[in-house]
């Protein structure tokens, strides 16, 4: 007769714990719909940067939001990107932050689908543009999913 061996319930989390350890969290990201244009990505959990060109469009603040994945809705703010005036790019992206109704920003992106609808002015003329994009966290481990490529 066979012993059957049983994994205790402490070495299936000890194994887990140790395998999860290295796992190093990586967002990913989706246009779920909307135009491919202005291309939107984002940046450290902060903010979505925004291809229009400063110098030619502007965003119009007061008509544009963001909406997370519940619906809340959130005014925005608005500031040339830092990098493309310290390389002299000649086109001046956006960084666009998120705000609660105090001003302050958020500072972590649910996963889930987040809308954008943002008013943009270009030679005196109003264009809305709303897409949907989806975030979410993806753990990559080296032992479970292998060397990066």
């Amino acid at each position: 007769m066979r012993k059957a061996y049983l994994v205790k319930p402490s070495h299936t989390l000890l194994a887990l714990m140790v395998l999860l350890s290295g796992c190093i969290p990586l967002r990913q990201e989706s246009l779920v719909s909307g135009p491919v244009h202005p291309p939107l990505l984002l940046c450290d959990d902060r903010y979505v940067l925004v291809g229009i060109d400063m110098k030619r469009e502007t965003i119009v603040v007061e008509q544009s939001h963001i909406a997370d994945p519940s619906g809340k809705r959130y005014t925005i703010q608005v500031e040339p990107h830092r990098y493309d005036i310290e390389q002299k790019f000649e086109a001046l992206r956006a960084d666009v932050y998120p705000c609660g109704s105090d001003g302050s920003r958020i500072r972590r992106w649910s996963n889930g689908i987040w809308s954008f609808h943002f008013v943009v002015e270009t030679n005196g003329v109003d264009q809305a543009i709303d897409q949907q994009w989806k975030y979410w966290t993806f753990y990559y481990n080296p032992i479970i999913h292998g060397p990066p490529n």
